[in-house]
């Protein structure tokens, strides 16, 4: 078994712009998927409603397909399949501080613009007398851990929902800092390393009962589909052989199935959620799906995939709290279920495009000038490349 590709083997520049291209789709299709579980599905289990939309996704995609929780978690592992291997790309170009940085920089300012919108939507629901779903709130105390994601660890909720998987990007992003300088020199060994501490740690929150509540399941286990990602990605560039990735990623895909049957008896192959089928069948079926668009590798994104994955993030963390106070309202006016999603939907797009143009790229251009302002400081590092401005 071959562990290593020789330096001279490795491509001068991996992963050329181009290949991104089929994240920027997948981006925006999964981001769609996501919100559209939250604000048809999940909101018409919640209300115990109907529409004609759900219902026609159900019977041509969500049942035939057997999508768990209406397709919802599978566009949650494309999403972790793409941080994996985007990740993955950029970090093999940055320093320690460089690294630290463009994360910062990338996650919180748009965090905190959504958990401010989220905050003042839960007074003007209070003040309109409507529920405000899947939103309970809480002191200020835990609005400021909730910026640091750390409201799941003291209280029984997140005050943004979603954000529980930004909690798995973190310790992703722990284990990659963890191995920044190692990769570029043992790209395989480096990811045995970050499996292999990923399992203590899962390991360990399994039987500490402190951290089993916020960290056990889905949280620190799904880990595992973005150390997948990372995989494909070094196969993809030609840094790891394809025998080792299988070997690998085979080990880390069966350990997380095998923590998830421990943790809940029957889970993979259980009906669940609101007109979704088994989890292993949308697990399985999401990895096929990123490595029929990694083969496809097309040249650019169309729009309007292009346009969605531009504002995924802030669609991500923005369209519970938008749509859900929205339909709180139509409900209360009485409108047609369906025409209620769509605008909801719409509105949540809209929201989502302006944190995008005012939040996340002005956060970016503030990163640039402070990392040229480090590093101005400081002699280049040999052999350094600019990182694509894709993470």
């Amino acid at each position: 078994m071959v562990s290593e590709i020789s330096p001279a083997s490795r491509p001068e520049e991996p992963a050329p712009v181009h290949h991104i291209a089929f994240i920027h789709i997948l981006r925006g299709v999964a981001s769609l998927i996501v919100v559209w579980a939250h604000l048809s599905g999940f909101w018409l289990y919640l209300t115990q409603g109907t529409s004609a939309l759900q219902t026609a996704w159900s019977d041509w995609i969500a049942i035939p397909f057997h999508t768990f929780e209406n397709g919802g978690r599978f566009g949650v592992v494309i999403f972790f399949l793409i941080s994996g291997y985007i990740i993955t790309h950029t970090s093999l170009r940055e320093d320690r501080v460089g690294y630290l940085i463009k994360r910062t920089f990338r996650i919180f300012p748009a965090l905190v613009a959504a958990l401010a919108v989220t905050w003042v939507l839960h007074r003007v629901m209070a003040s309109l007398d409507l529920p405000f779903r899947s939103f309970e709130g809480g002191p200020a105390i835990d609005w400021i851990k909730a910026v640091f994601l750390l409201d799941g660890f003291t209280t029984d909720h997140y005050m943004l929902a979603v954000t529980w998987t930004l909690v798995i990007e973190m310790i992703f992003y722990a284990l990659v800092f963890s191995v920044i300088g190692l990769q570029r020199s043992r790209p395989l060994a480096s990811t045995w390393i970050m499996a292999g501490t990923w399992v203590v740690g899962c390991l360990v929150v399994t039987n500490v009962s402190v951290l089993a509540d916020h960290l056990s399941g889905p949280t620190i286990y799904y880990v595992g589909f973005l150390l997948i990602g990372r995989l494909i990605y070094l196969t993809h560039v030609g840094l790891v052989d394809a025998l080792d990735t299988a070997v690998l990623g085979s080990a880390v895909f069966l350990m997380m199935m095998l923590l998830l049957e421990v943790r809940e008896p029957g889970f993979l192959l259980k009906p669940g959620g609101y007109s979704g089928y088994e989890p292993l069948t949308a697990f399985v079926t999401a990895i096929i799906v990123f490595l029929a668009m990694l083969r496809w590798a097309p040249r650019r994104a169309v729009q309007p995939f292009a346009f969605l994955g531009d504002i995924s993030y802030s669609l991500y963390l923005l369209h519970l709290p938008v749509g859900f106070a929205l339909l709180a309202v139509f409900d209360d006016a009485g409108m047609d279920q369906s025409l209620a999603t769509v605008l909801a939907i719409a509105v949540s797009i809209v929201a989502s495009w302006i944190s995008y143009l005012v939040v996340e790229r002005s956060s970016q251009r503030v990163a640039r000038r402070l990392l040229a302002r480090v590093r101005s400081g400081r002699p280049p590092r040999s052999g350094a490349r600019r990182a694509v401005d894709a993470s």
